[in-house]
């Protein structure tokens, strides 16, 4: 499965046209009638704080309840409404993970 810009594009990859700027995201998934899973979003809110979303297949966004903050391979971070501040990460990813949802970007 891939997303283009956040969007699941109706064609099979070799038939899309990128742009300067577009992001493509390469994940593996099952894909049914209802589409595929929902990917997540890590956006910066602040220095040491991060917003996660869930994204459909249209790119429509929304606050990833539930989702849980990565701190490099060892801490979590339980999120409120998708957002949490994770302390001081000094050359740390943070990543977004949620139940039935594809990963996150990673952040630094």
């Amino acid at each position: 499965m891939f997303k283009v810009n956040g969007k699941s594009p109706p064609v099979g990859a070799d038939q899309v046209q990128l742009h300067d700027g577009d992001t493509v995201l390469w994940y593996w998934a099952q894909f049914g009638v209802a589409g595929g899973p929902r990917t997540l979003v890590l956006q910066r809110a602040r220095a040491d704080c991060y917003s996660a979303f869930t994204e459909d297949d249209n790119g429509v966004k929304a606050p990833a309840a539930g989702a849980v903050l990565r701190v490099g391979s060892r801490r979590s971070v339980s999120t409120k409404a998708g957002a949490a501040c994770v302390g001081k990460h000094r050359g740390l990813l943070v990543r977004a993970i949620l139940g039935g949802a594809v990963r996150s970007n990673a952040l630094a």
